[in-house]
């Protein structure tokens, strides 16, 4: 087992507990080590170990029986991808970090989907938009929509690697927005913004314009970033 050299989050406690529930091939009701043994198998002070094993039981994949142990109570992939992608994404520094990857990313899909976006293109993205209106008007939290936009806008491209790459980060994607729409919930004239910041994209994307499509998308998650940074300490558990 990797030992965990320096000190860091939680949660890459909680991703070495998963490998050695995987390669010990553990089963719902198995017991696991004890927090000083955690702490001894990872190299990390016992505190560190006891906040990963809190995040855990918070997310209901095991049970701390005092007096007898912790023990597994799920194994399935999907369950513990979910919620610790939701633990994870409730913190500040890694909303913020997913929001700089997606600039870099999707405002270059932007500029080449102003270029090469089709009529069916166009349709798709003006549907999701629709949906993301509707949803946030009737208070919803539109995580769901917004990433069905922004996906219509990397098939824009013409280039099937920016949808791989958005595949590929898909449940850090839709747990980031998750957490953000839950966050910016609180204002709801920021939400009102964000629709007409989408609709901006759109228009850009429309009008044959790359570099106003490129900086529309950079202008709209900038100024996500902005709030977020603005939110205070107290966006944890706000998802």
């Amino acid at each position: 087992m990797e030992r965990i050299r320096r000190s860091k989050l939680y949660e890459e406690i909680i991703q070495q507990i998963k490998g050695l529930i995987a390669s010990n091939k553990m089963t719902p009701g198995d017991r696991l080590p004890s927090e000083r043994e955690m702490a001894e198998i990872f190299g990390v002070s016992r505190s560190a170990v006891r906040e990963a094993m809190s995040a855990l039981e918070n997310a209901g994949l095991i049970e701390i029986r005092h007096g007898s142990g912790v023990y597994l109570k799920d194994v399935n992939e999907k369950a513990w991808v979910e919620p610790l992608a939701l633990l994870l994404f409730s913190k500040k520094e890694n909303l913020i970090g997913l929001l700089e990857l997606r600039m870099g990313v999707e405002s270059e899909a932007a500029a080449l989907a102003a270029l090469r976006a089709g009529p069916d293109d166009i349709l798709a993205m003006e549907e999701a938009l629709q949906m993301m209106d509707k949803e946030i008007r009737q208070g919803g939290l539109a995580n769901k929509e917004d990433f069905l936009f922004h996906y219509a806008l990397a098939e824009a491209a013409g280039n099937s690697f920016f949808t791989t790459v958005l595949q590929v980060v898909s449940e850090a994607f839709h747990q980031g927005l998750k957490a953000s729409h839950g966050i910016l919930q609180r204002i709801p004239e920021r939400r009102l913004v964000i629709l007409d910041e989408h609709r901006a994209i759109l228009e850009a994307v429309k009008k044959g314009e790359p570099e106003e499509a490129r900086l529309a998308l950079r202008s709209h998650l900038s100024k996500v970033k902005k709030k977020l940074l603005q939110s205070g300490n107290g966006m944890e558990g706000n998802h």
